[in-house]
């Protein structure tokens, strides 16, 4: 699973055997698993918050340069097999790749060991995450705080055309 979750689909892409697994699947799997995961220990920390606010607080957390940064902690670039052609235009320090393996990770992770282990593996990995959104509180996208602003100076949306 390992091996799967590092490898990139643009060295499968480049094969000579395109039957070798690349961690478009467990990307997938993992993006759903870390979803929950992170909502299950904001639930069981955080009780005080209301559902916008934690639903607000899991998106920070889980949120692709979230990730990206926490790839980059624990070094995730340095082991992943890339194509020759993504690999010479930076592919170890894209964000979107960064941040798709360890979600891979993550899904290897729930089918090696189960939820438990996933959720262990996502409490640690992303304990910065986790502290920086509960001491920053919850950002509101521009567009989200334009229309709080609008709302409560003209008691309406704003329309967009």
């Amino acid at each position: 699973m390992l091996v799967e979750a590092l490898c990139h689909s643009s060295f499968t892409n480049e094969a000579s055997d395109s039957s070798h697994p690349n961690n478009e699947r467990l990307e997938f799997l993992g993006d759903a698993v870390l979803g929950v995961a992170v909502a299950d220990e904001l639930f069981r920390t955080d009780g005080g918050l209301d559902e916008g606010t934690l639903t607000e607080l899991r998106s920070q957390i889980v949120s692709g340069n979230s990730l990206s940064g926490a790839a980059r902690r624990l070094k995730i670039g340095d082991f992943l097999v890339f194509g020759k052609g993504e690999r010479n235009n930076g592919g170890t320090n894209k964000d979107s790749n960064l941040a798709g393996a360890f979600e891979a990770l993550v899904g290897a992770v729930f089918v090696d060991k189960g939820f438990g282990a996933a959720c262990d593996v996502v409490k640690k990995w992303l304990s910065e995450e986790f502290k920086v959104a509960r001491l920053s509180g919850v950002k509101k996208d521009p567009k989200t705080e334009y229309q709080l602003i609008t709302q409560s100076l003209f008691a309406e949306t704003p329309i967009y055309t």
